[in-house]
C-alpha cells in the first residue's frame, strides 16, 4: 500500500512539474521558477530512491521472514499457541502423605507392642499362678528352670526355640502322615469297592 502512495506522489510531482514547464507567464531566466524546478526535480528523485529502497527493504523483511520460518521449522521448536499443561502435586500434599504413612507406621507398632504387652501379661500371670498354686513337684520344676534361665539366658532361650522348632516339625509331619494315611485308606476303600 505504501508502494502504491510513493507511485502516486511521484505522479503528482511529475504533474506539477509538467504545469510550471507549460506556464507562459514564467521567464526562461527567472531565478525562483529555476529553482523551484530544480527542487520538484531533486524531490521527485528523492521519492523515486524511497520507492526502490522500500521494495528493496520488503524484499530483505520478506527474505528474513521465510528464513526464520525455515529455521523453526528446521530446530523443531513448537509453535507458538500449542499449550503443553503439566500438574504437579504440591510440596504440601507430599508432606501430608508422608506423615501419614509414618503415623499409619506408629500406630502399627503401637498396637503390635499392645499385643505381645498382653501377652506376657497373661504369661506372667499364669506363671505366677503356678508358683503360688502349685505343687511340691511343680514348684521344684519351676524354681529349676528359674535357676537354669538365671545362670545362662542365652543358651537357654535357643534351647527352648530348638525345641519349639522339633514340636512344629513333628506336628507338620503326623498332620502329613495323617494325611497320607486318609488318602490311602480312601485309595483301599476305591479299590475293594472294584
Amino acid at each position: 500500500m505504501s508502494e502504491i502512495l510513493l507511485e502516486s506522489i511521484v505522479e503528482k510531482l511529475e504533474g506539477l512539474e509538467i504545469a510550471l514547464l507549460k506556464k507562459d507567464d514564467t521567464k526562461e531566466n527567472d531565478p525562483t521558477g529555476i529553482l523551484l524546478l530544480k527542487e520538484v526535480k531533486a524531490l521527485q528523485a528523492g521519492i523515486t530512491k524511497l520507492a526502490s529502497s522500500h521494495s528493496e527493504t520488503n524484499e530483505k523483511v520478506q527474505n528474513l521472514t521465510s528464513a526464520i520460518a525455515l529455521l523453526k521449522a528446521s530446530s523443531g521448536i513448537p509453535p507458538q499457541g500449542k499449550a503443553s499443561h503439566t500438574h504437579h502435586l504440591h510440596k504440601g500434599i507430599w508432606v501430608a502423605i508422608a506423615l501419614s504413612i509414618l503415623a499409619a507406621s506408629f500406630l502399627y507398632g503401637w498396637i503390635r507392642s499392645s499385643v505381645s504387652k498382653e501377652k506376657y501379661r497373661a504369661n506372667d500371670i499364669l506363671y505366677r499362678y503356678l508358683k503360688v498354686n502349685g505343687n511340691s513337684e511343680s514348684l521344684k520344676g519351676l524354681y529349676h528352670i528359674d535357676s537354669l534361665y538365671k545362670s545362662n539366658s542365652d543358651d537357654f532361650i535357643k534351647h527352648v526355640e530348638q525345641q519349639e522348632e522339633n514340636l512344629a516339625e513333628q506336628v507338620r509331619l503326623m498332620k502329613e502322615a495323617g494325611e497320607k494315611k486318609k488318602e490311602g485308606d480312601e485309595l483301599k476303600h476305591s479299590l475293594d469297592k472294584k
